[in-house]
């Protein structure tokens, strides 16, 4: 009872505070400032106690929760549903009602990753467990081709291998009866005794990182996963300065366009996690759907455009055509980027 009574006292100090002119004096125990007031203007640290009843604390902590939620809601509400206005906001000097654009976006990306890394595991789980294809015989073999990473079936009584071919090539047996997880670690233990074959150490090094890979394809997914986020977020400056482009200073300096270009790919990392979502509850999510809902990015960059840079639908109309052709063209080279990085052994 006696921590409830300290809490119904907070929320009453919270509701009708006593004049600052009739605190007492406090002295900072962090920098020995004095003031009035709840908290430093030195150091910015509260007058708080920690050396009191749990249930306080528990109410601090969940207050402090709940705080940053109801912004993160109403940031959430503006962020979708009024293009621009957010990124207006923040240079009208009202930043305090909306959650710190990088924090929103890291909050984002995290969701956004945290989906996409669940639905690539279930897919392979799927996959691997699923039973090989019941087309390929278990009298024909199936060949690797270390060279070009490509796989043919080759049928056992050929007797028009070229003898450079098959040095190049790992022969095994696919069964038809047994799980891809089965067959790809038998496929992985034929690296296994080729690596000892190998005849320089870049070959040896290869063979072993690709037998890595098929005992631990979970490997290569993290690895694309966290290449992709790094991805995006380095498009978060380059897309401002895309924008700068167009939008020359003296009245529009970087900042505006690096805030601007948060909140859009904070959108888009919204949309990307409907989209996973609906993938991940509802696995027979038609394309269409996902198609129209991917199609609100450039929507809402338009929109966005038009409002927060304040021109006319043809000039902003435009500039979209231009900023979203440069965009898209960074955005294909960082993904080029990315596979060749990913495969990169």
């Amino acid at each position: 009872m006696k921590v409830v009574d300290t809490i119904k006292q907070r929320i009453e100090l919270i509701k009708n505070p006593t004049p600052i002119d009739q605190l007492e004096i406090e002295r900072c125990k962090n920098c020995e400032h004095e003031f009035q007031g709840r908290f430093c203007p030195n150091c910015g640290q509260e007058v708080a106690e920690f050396n009191r009843p749990f249930g306080f604390l528990l109410y601090d902590i969940f207050g402090n929760f709940f705080a940053f939620d109801t912004r993160l809601l109403k940031t959430g509400r503006d962020l979708l549903l009024k293009p621009g206005f957010i990124t207006a906001e923040f240079f009208a000097g009202r930043r305090m009602r909306y959650a710190p654009p990088v924090r929103i976006l890291v909050f984002l990306s995290f969701v956004l990753f945290l989906l996409l890394q669940t639905l690539s595991n279930r897919s392979l789980q799927q996959s691997l467990d699923s039973t090989a294809n019941p087309s390929i015989k278990q009298s024909d073999t199936v060949s690797l081709d270390v060279n070009n990473l490509t796989i043919s079936a080759i049928n056992t009584n050929d007797e028009a291998l070229d003898s450079n071919r098959i040095k190049k090539n790992i022969p095994f047996t696919f069964n038809a009866e047994e799980s891809m997880r089965e067959n790809i670690q038998e496929l992985a233990n034929d690296f296994d005794d080729e690596i000892l074959q190998a005849e320089t150490p870049e070959d040896r090094r290869q063979m072993e990182t690709y037998s890595n890979l098929l005992k631990m394809p979970e490997v290569l997914i993290s690895k694309v996963l966290d290449l992709l986020s790094w991805m995006f977020f380095a498009l978060v400056p380059i897309f401002a300065l895309i924008l700068e482009l167009f939008f020359w200073p003296p009245k529009n300096r970087y900042i505006k366009h690096l805030i601007f270009s948060t909140h859009f790919h904070s959108f888009q990392f919204f949309i990307f996690i409907v989209v996973a979502a609906l993938v991940l509850i509802f696995p027979t999510t038609p394309l269409w759907l996902m198609g129209i809902i991917i199609l609100s990015i450039p929507v809402y960059l338009f929109v966005a455009i038009r409002k927060f840079y304040q021109q006319g639908i043809g000039k902003s109309l435009r500039k979209f055509v231009a900023i979203s052709l440069l965009y898209h063209m960074v955005l294909i080279s960082a993904l080029i980027l990315v596979i060749i990085k990913t495969f990169d052994v």
